[in-house]
């Protein structure tokens, strides 16, 4: 005791001589009092803190449903059971309970808290939700495997089928005649699969609908190519349309609304354009409702056909059939098609009726029926307005005009021969006869008209060949 009172008086020599700041002076009673204000204040800020966490857990449970209090002293009871558990596994081999001196904690009053119902409720509520969400991850793991299952049974089972649609369409049916290959229902075949496959399980049965309209349209479309190819029927796949505009449904119209038939019948045409089944192309496209593009194709079909003989060409008969029969529907049921290509179109099923005329030496309508349709030129005041009415053509009128004035030169030149030689001038004694000069004048007219011709056929802006100028020249100077 006296070195500790030694060295504090050393220590309190050596502060005073290097310190410069005034010292305090305090006694032990002030020390002991400043030390208990330092306690008071910790004391109670530590008695706040805790009070303020209580406060904030109690409103945070209180909204989650729960009484902090009771969860206190659940938990508490929970500690005091765990306590108990521990000392017994601790105990000894006789199995007397271990002294329980020092630790505060009653046996009876553990034994109580566990047969707490609160405690009770709460345990089995946490085994139970244990459980339920392992039995919710069974199942839904099961469900996968089940749907994963089910599609790729779909998916084969509709492999299989479009090999034997496809073998269908190429082997005769014995039953049938030679010439008709009759296929099966695609919306048939295809809800076959589906069916089989999903009667096992009820799975998304409502799905199957979905999955029939997007099975892979390409093959469908090469099934329908194949037919077209090999010149068989295909509408009852795509459907036809019926002359009063009523549209029988195909097969794929089965598939609405789920497939857009239309667009898939439009790319179908589109193929049969491309490969050259220019017919075939007409029909689907006007069966997709693209009109425009159906007459776009059709009057090139027409154009390469109108001018010729109906006896010696067979595929002019097929186009101007096909070409009828959209004119009358068109006509009364309307249609979608561009006003030049709509125009074009009727005017070369005019030509047609023309030339048909004109093959048939039926020469007085088929020069009606030029006349009616004002494309030539057979007056000399007319000819300013059909040089420019030509230059608003479509190319496929204008490349028919060439073989129009060749066919019109031969009907006029037919007439003036006819005119000049259908009776003799008898010598009166007053003169000519009055049919002499009535023959004359008509003679006259009809070279005024071949003329005409000869002179529009040099101002179009459009070149013909050296074999149609010398053809139109011969034939006007045998009218002279």
């Amino acid at each position: 005791m006296e070195d500790l009172v030694n060295q504090a008086e050393r220590l309190t020599a050596e502060i005073a001589a290097t310190s410069t700041f005034p010292r305090v002076q305090r006694n032990l009673k002030q020390l002991a009092e400043t030390g208990q204000e330092l306690w008071s204040r910790t004391s109670g800020q530590s008695s706040l803190s805790r009070q303020t966490a209580q406060v904030s857990a109690s409103i945070l449970l209180g909204g989650r449903g729960y009484d902090l209090t009771k969860v206190t002293q659940q938990l508490e009871s929970l500690s005091s059971r765990k306590q108990l558990t521990q000392g017994r596994r601790d105990g000894s081999v006789d199995g007397t309970a271990p002294s329980t001196t020092g630790t505060g904690t009653d046996p009876d009053a553990v034994s109580l808290a566990a047969r707490d119902p609160a405690v009770q409720s709460f345990l089995r509520n946490e085994r139970e939700s244990a459980i339920l969400s392992a039995v919710e991850n069974v199942k839904k793991k099961t469900f996968d495997q089940v749907d994963k299952f089910f599609w790729q049974s779909v998916q084969q089972e509709w492999e299989e089928e479009k090999v034997r649609i496809l073998n269908t369409t190429l082997v005769p049916d014995p039953g049938s005649p030679e010439d008709s290959i009759f296929l099966p229902s695609a919306d048939q075949t295809m809800m076959s699969a589906v069916t089989s496959s999903s009667s096992f399980t009820g799975v998304r049965s409502e799905a199957v609908p979905a999955m029939t309209a997007t099975t892979e349209p390409k093959k469908m479309i090469d099934t329908v190519m194949q037919l077209m190819k090999e010149g068989k029927e295909y509408d009852h796949i795509v459907g036809c349309i019926q002359t009063d505009g009523c549209r029988n449904p195909g097969s794929l119209d089965k598939l609405r609304p789920g497939l857009d038939v239309d667009h898939l019948i439009e790319q179908m045409a589109a193929i049969a354009e491309r490969d050259a089944f220019l017919e075939d192309a007409v029909k689907l496209y006007d069966l997709s409702g693209d009109h425009d593009k159906a007459l776009q194709i059709l009057n090139k079909l027409l154009a390469s056909v109108v001018a010729t003989d109906p006896s010696n060409n067979p595929h002019r008969e097929k186009v101007e059939q096909i070409a009828l029969t959209l004119a009358e529907r068109y006509a009364v049921q309307g249609h979608t098609a561009g006003k030049l290509v709509s125009s074009t179109f009727f005017l070369l099923l005019d030509l047609m009726t023309f030339f048909t005329y004109y093959h048939r030496q039926s020469l007085h309508d088929a020069l009606d029926t030029i006349t009616k349709l004002n494309v030539l030129p057979l007056t000399l005041s007319q000819l300013d307005t059909r040089v420019q009415e030509f230059k608003k053509m479509s190319i496929e009128i204008q490349r028919n005009i060439p073989d129009l004035l060749i066919a019109c030169m031969n009907i006029l030149y037919a007439q003036y021969r006819e005119t000049k030689v259908t009776a003799m001038p008898s010598v009166q004694k007053f003169g000519m006869s009055p049919e002499f000069g009535n023959r004359e004048q008509r003679m006259t007219e009809i070279r005024g008209k071949a003329r005409t011709l000869i002179t529009f056929a040099g101002m179009i802006p459009y070149r013909m060949s050296g074999e149609v100028n010398a053809k139109l020249v011969q034939l006007e100077v045998l009218m002279n």
